[in-house]
């Protein structure tokens, strides 16, 4: 979603049936077959559930919930225009942490997201690495 003036990003709207291996999605992914997304213990369509419930981990005070956008450019083969799901804040990227090394990360905020990460089961793929080795 753009400013007034369209000349810059303000948020981001993610539609449910637009996520990787859903029904709309754009990309042209393979559809799910038995309805697990790509991350093991996950569901196809549940991500914007997902976002939200992270959303109120990491910030418990205020107001978080899935919502409903409609646009002309979503992805729907009906035409149907109004879609539910995330709505994000747009953060401008600053490049990929790998190209950045450990120390450009302070140890209490990756310690945060490691948090989160359990909470929201993250923490399937770190164990799934633990036992091949």
């Amino acid at each position: 979603m753009m400013d007034a003036s369209g000349s810059k990003y303000l948020s981001v709207f993610k539609p449910i049936d637009e996520e990787l291996m859903a029904v709309n999605n754009p990309r042209g992914l393979p559809l799910s077959t038995d309805g697990e997304g790509l991350k093991k213990g996950t569901t196809v369509g549940e991500g914007a559930l997902r976002e939200v419930a992270a959303s109120i981990l990491d910030h418990p005070k205020g107001e978080r919930r899935v919502v409903s956008g409609l646009h002309k450019g979503f992805n729907h083969p009906d035409g149907v225009k109004e879609k539910i799901g995330s709505l994000q804040m747009f953060m401008e990227n600053n490049g990929s942490c790998e190209d950045m090394g450990p120390s450009s990360f302070p140890v209490d905020e990756v310690q945060k997201i490691s948090v989160l990460n359990i909470r929201m089961a993250n923490i399937l793929q770190l164990c799934n690495h633990i036992k091949e080795r």
